[in-house]
């Protein structure tokens, strides 16, 4: 088998310059540029392939970011690993997926998973959305100097942080609606749970509204299991059944809960928009396949992987050892589901 002596040997240079040029260590190692040059085509001429694992056995580093998550099913999720991969890829790192749905009901699996993953002693880790026991696995890492970046959550004691301005895309919809004319909205989430996203955004929603003097009412928003369409379906059918002042739109926490909203109202005969508007939150790609196709506030889930490969770098290039917390923009993504309100609910 080839080794580096073979090609310093056939490039004439020493074993060092050949293991910085071969080991992408030149920008904190001065190479000239026509010796490095020298060195990779004598390599590629003699057929040399590096040895990575022998690299990491003598470094005690490897080149592997693990990437964590819950969710990896939704396409959130999918989107941030797909911008990570190509974003490690670039820097001559490898993205390692780790599924952890299958371990939720049992902790010592989980923390046995944690251990397993840290012996492998990857370069950085990303988690996205929060996981069970995270905490654990943050402190662990950090023991081992590993750095760990957290997307589209808030945990506190990571590295990095980096998630979306909720305040400002919940703020961003309901100025949208309002603009429509919209001045009765309710509010569809998740289980309110203190930290999450859920909570965060319905905040939000109740800042959005009181600044801009608009009328808020309890009966209007519901917050419940999304999976329950039954559950949904029965709110929704009981609220319009009542008497006094309607909803004439509703802004929801994410897209998934949107779509059971939409879905929901239709067969309860409510049509959208013509008699309620609709708008949802994150910008997943199936928002333009409903009918109508919903209006939804965009999020960078692409960007958010990118930065957090980013963050990874600098750190382990000592250009950082701060926190980060980076708020990634949002937008809204125009779609079908929000009209004007009928002239008689404008009031």
């Amino acid at each position: 088998m080839l080794t580096i002596k073979d090609v310093a040997r056939e490039a004439g240079v020493s074993y060092s310059t050949v293991s910085v040029v071969l080991g992408n260590r030149t920008t904190k190692l001065p190479i000239a540029e026509k010796t490095r040059e020298k060195v990779l085509e004598c390599a590629a001429r003699i057929g040399y392939r590096r040895n990575a694992l022998a690299s990491q056995m003598l470094t005690g580093k490897t080149n592997i970011i693990a990437m964590l998550s819950e969710m990896v099913r939704y396409e959130f999720t999918f989107r941030a690993i797909a911008a990570a991969t190509t974003e490690a890829e670039l820097n001559g790192y490898y993205l390692k997926l780790v599924n952890l749905q299958e371990f939720n009901g049992n902790p010592e699996d989980r923390r046995h998973q944690f251990d397993l993953l840290l012996e492998q002693r990857p370069a950085g880790i990303l988690i996205k959305n929060r996981v069970a026991d995270v905490e654990y696995l943050i402190q662990a890492a950090k023991e081992c100097g590993i750095p760990v970046a957290v997307l589209d959550d808030a945990v506190k004691n990571a590295d990095a942080l980096i998630v979306s301005d909720d305040e400002e895309g919940i703020s961003r919809a309901v100025e949208y609606l309002a603009g429509f004319g919209h001045r009765r909205i309710g509010f569809f989430s998740d289980l309110l749970k203190e930290g999450k996203f859920s909570q965060i955004r319905f905040t939000a929603f109740q800042k959005a509204m009181l600044a801009l003097g608009l009328e808020q009412k309890s009966e209007w928003n519901c917050s419940l299991d999304y999976y329950h369409n039954q559950k949904i379906r029965e709110f929704l059918a009981g609220l319009y059944a009542g008497h006094g002042p309607k909803p004439t739109a509703f802004c929801c926490a994410s897209d998934l809960i949107a779509l059971r909203v939409l879905t929901s109202l239709q067969r309860l005969g409510i049509r959208v928009p013509e008699e309620v508007s609709l708008i949802g939150y994150g910008g997943i790609h199936f928002t333009e396949l409903t009918d109508p196709s919903l209006t939804t506030v965009f999020q960078n889930f692409e960007e958010m992987g990118r930065r957090g490969v980013k963050y990874i770098m600098d750190f382990l290039n000592n250009k950082t050892k701060e926190h980060l917390h980076l708020v990634i923009p949002t937008r809204i993504l125009e779609g079908e589901s929000v009209a004007a309100p009928n002239k008689g609910d404008r009031s």
